[in-house]
C-alpha cells in the first residue's frame, strides 16, 4: 500500500514538473512536442531570430526580416524543420550578428 502512494506521488510530481517545464519552454517560443527532436543549432537560431525580430525589429532591413521571418515559419512545420540544415540557421546567426555591431553602433553615437 505505501509503495504505491509513492509511486502515485513520485507520478503526480512527475506530471507537475513536465506541465511547468512545457509552460516555460512556450513562454521561450518553443513546441514542447518538437523540443527533443530538434537540432540544437536551429533552436538557438529560432530563440536569435525571435529575440532579433522582438527587439531590433525596425533597425532590421527588409530582406534580413524576411529571412528571419521565413525561418520562423519553417520552425512550426514538422516537414520543413527536418529540411532545415547548419547553413539556415547560421545564416540567421550571422544576421543577428550584424544587427547587433548596428545596435553597438548607434549606442556609441549617442
Amino acid at each position: 500500500m505505501n509503495k504505491c502512494l509513492n509511486q502515485q506521488s513520485i507520478q503526480r510530481r512527475h506530471d507537475q514538473d513536465t506541465e511547468q517545464t512545457n509552460v516555460w519552454l512556450k513562454s521561450q517560443g518553443w513546441s514542447a512536442d518538437s523540443f527533443a527532436d530538434t537540432d540544437i543549432v536551429l533552436l538557438q537560431a529560432q530563440h536569435i531570430a525571435q529575440q532579433c525580430l522582438k527587439h531590433y525589429g525596425q533597425l532590421l532591413a527588409q530582406n534580413e526580416a524576411q529571412v528571419l521571418n521565413h525561418f520562423l515559419q519553417s520552425m512550426q512545420k514538422k516537414i520543413k524543420r527536418q529540411r532545415l540544415g547548419s547553413a539556415q540557421a547560421f545564416k540567421v546567426m550571422n544576421i543577428a550578428r550584424v544587427l547587433n555591431r548596428r545596435v553597438f553602433k548607434q549606442r556609441k553615437q549617442q
